[in-house]
């Protein structure tokens, strides 16, 4: 659980920022016919965010089991994902992938959880629930402050807080790495 507060840690202040920076970001990173890529930008920062929980669990798996069970795992996650896409593309073109996208990423997470509870006899622990939480309510409210003041304000607490916590956790191992 440590690997999924790690990247939580890492990744928040990033995907805080993609999501209120995104139309900015978009015509930053690429060329001016991209701009309406920048709705699409907020599902796949939330496809992120489920796969920076599944991931550790995932390589957790591949440790503790068979690397088929991984390789049965990433199938299955594209499989949901073409599943849906060929449901949502029909109706709502580009964004229906992008949401597909996210719906795999939860479908390979929800399964990943549920795996790693029937091989340990545990859920995501407490400590590790708080941050996802805590992470996924500021993503959510990252959203909707697109290109706002308070989001720029929350992409700063978002930093600061996790730098905060990191620097606590280094000075709790003695500056360790």
């Amino acid at each position: 659980e440590k690997q999924v507060q790690a990247s939580l840690l890492l990744a928040t202040p990033i995907l805080a920022a993609l999501l209120v920076l995104g139309p900015w970001a978009v015509g930053f990173l690429y060329a001016k016919g991209f701009e309406p890529a920048a709705t699409l930008l907020s599902w796949f920062v939330w496809a992120i965010f489920c796969n920076l929980i599944g991931w550790p669990f995932g390589f957790w798996v591949v440790a503790r089991r068979s690397k088929r069970t991984v390789a049965a795992f990433q199938s299955l996650f594209g499989v949901a994902t073409l599943v849906l896409a060929l449901a949502l593309v029909p109706i709502w073109g580009v964004r229906g992938a992008a949401i597909a996208y996210f719906g795999g990423s939860v479908a390979y997470l929800l399964l990943l959880l549920a795996v790693t509870r029937r091989f340990t006899g545990s859920w995501l622990g407490g400590e590790t629930a708080a941050w996802a939480a805590a992470a996924g309510l500021l993503l959510g409210a990252c959203a909707t402050q697109v290109m706002t003041a308070p989001g720029f304000a929350l992409v700063g607490l978002a930093s600061a807080a996790c730098l905060a916590i990191y620097l606590r956790a280094m000075r709790g191992q003695g500056g360790e790495r």
